[in-house]
């Protein structure tokens, strides 16, 4: 098959067709704005995201073949190393006790590590990763859950993160 006169004039194959997508405008901003921080045009940016889409599906899709014996035993496995790291986060968050009445003159010190100034939000951030992130990560992650439970919220193992649903 020839390649039409469309097909010439953007330098593509003659296997190439158009798909006509229809999404929300927002959606389509976000698409291009992505796109553009990769250094893609929006199609390509598109057909990366329905290429992984389809990867998605098919994983989600596919059957799964089970062999009882040895799933439980990775499944019970796997209970008794979650129960281990839950005594242990236990024990870890009981250790910490700490509240923001017991910020310490220690604590912001050791965000000051030389003679250069710091900017507050970087204090903030270290002081809030090194003595309050253990005690905030369950609650949050919980709440994450629970929204997206609720088709509030949505994860991407791709990305590793959560976003709003629109």
């Amino acid at each position: 098959m020839a390649k039409t006169k469309w097909q010439e004039q953007m330098g593509l194959n003659e296997n190439t067709v158009t798909v006509m997508l229809y999404a929300p405008e927002v959606r389509a901003k976000r698409w291009l704005k992505d796109a553009k921080t990769q250094g893609k045009s929006r199609s390509e940016y598109v057909q990366e995201l329905a290429s992984a889409g389809e990867e998605l599906f098919k994983q989600d899709t596919e059957p799964i073949n089970y062999s009882a014996t040895d799933d439980a035993e990775k499944l019970r496995a796997r209970i008794k190393s979650l129960e281990l790291q839950l005594i242990q986060e236990r024990q870890r968050n009981a250790q910490l006790n700490v509240t923001l009445e017991g910020l310490t003159d220690e604590m912001i010190l050791e965000c000051l590590t030389s003679k250069k100034f710091t900017d507050i939000d970087i204090i903030i951030q270290t002081i809030i990763n090194q003595h309050f992130g253990a005690m905030i990560i369950q609650p949050v992650m919980a709440a994450l859950y629970r929204l997206a439970e609720q088709g509030q919220v949505e994860y991407s193992r791709r990305i590793n993160g959560w976003r709003l649903i629109a």
